[in-house]
Parts: structure tokens; C-alpha cells; sequence
């Protein structure tokens, strides 16, 4: 069964840092909206076209599904509706949830030295709408569950599950 690794946290905590290496540790393909927005409109920072963006991840998604390719996506999925649309979306996959959080301080030093900066009022309102995953409740759908703590770019397991 292809296995689909969703990786969800806010802006900032690290996320395409550990997908790439994480990828490239498991020969994952590796999808993320930023480079596809990049990719459709010439520069990630650029946020038009949602529609055409989304329908394209998905379709990549799906390619690797039908290819037998294990995946990687990274993204936010801040929400538990969030993440289970993509139980939804694509439900013969075998689904793992990433999770990784870090201070607000860590968050903020590595979004400005991104290329493309969140903006300051669009960090705290993730912050505010963050449901982080809770293993015995309804993220026990996924076939399995690591929550990551960024600590100074340093990963560390918190939890694992599955």
C-alpha cells in the first residue's frame, strides 16, 4: 500500500526542513503548495490561483498514488477538518501524521529567513487556530502518529504512535 506522510504544523516550526531530509532518508517524493505555487504563478510569495494550485497538488498526489510512489506532503493541516480531508481525499493511501511544533520565538527567527515571510498577524492567527493532533481522539485514523519538537532546528520525537 502507498503510504502518504502529511506533515502539519504552523509556519515557521520547521517543517520543510524535515520533509526534505525525511524524503530524501526514505526515497519519499516530496509536494508542497509553496512549490507549486511558485511553479503557476513564478514566485512562491505569490498567492493567486488557490484553485489551480490545489487541483495540481492533488493531482500529484494522485499520480504517485496510481504510480505506487510514497509521498510526502508539507503543509499546514492546522485543523483536524484540515487533516481529514486528506483521509477523504485519498483514502486507499496508508495514512501517517506528522505533527511538529516550536516556540514562538524559534517560529519567528525561521520565518525571517525565509525567502517568502508569513506575516507577523497571519503567524499569530495560526497560533490562535492550531488543533494540535491528539492521538485517542479522532487523528487515530491515521495508521500512525510522530509529534516532533523543534528545538533550535534540532528535531526530537515527543511522541510516537502506531
Amino acid at each position: 500500500m502507498t503510504k502518504m506522510y502529511l506533515v502539519t504544523g504552523c509556519s515557521g516550526v520547521g517543517k520543510t526542513t524535515f520533509c526534505k531530509k525525511f524524503a530524501e532518508e526514505r526515497n519519499l517524493l516530496y509536494l508542497a503548495p509553496d512549490d507549486i505555487y511558485e511553479l503557476i504563478n513564478g514566485d512562491a510569495a505569490i498567492r493567486d490561483n488557490k484553485f489551480t494550485v490545489w487541483i495540481t497538488l492533488f493531482q500529484a498526489i494522485h499520480a504517485a498514488e496510481v504510480n505506487g510512489r510514497d509521498c510526502i506532503i508539507d503543509t499546514n493541516a492546522l485543523t483536524v477538518n484540515d487533516r481529514d480531508q486528506f483521509l477523504g481525499w485519498f483514502p486507499t493511501f496508508d495514512h501517517h501524521l506528522v505533527y511538529i511544533e516550536a516556540t514562538p520565538e524559534l517560529r519567528r527567527q525561521n520565518n525571517l529567513q525565509r525567502t517568502r515571510h508569513v506575516p507577523e498577524e497571519e503567524m499569530d492567527r495560526m497560533s490562535a487556530l492550531v488543533q494540535p493532533p491528539r492521538w485517542g481522539h479522532l487523528d487515530k485514523r491515521w495508521r500512525s502518529f510522530l509529534h516532533i519538537f523543534n528545538n533550535n532546528n534540532t528535531f526530537e520525537v515527543v511522541a510516537q504512535k502506531g
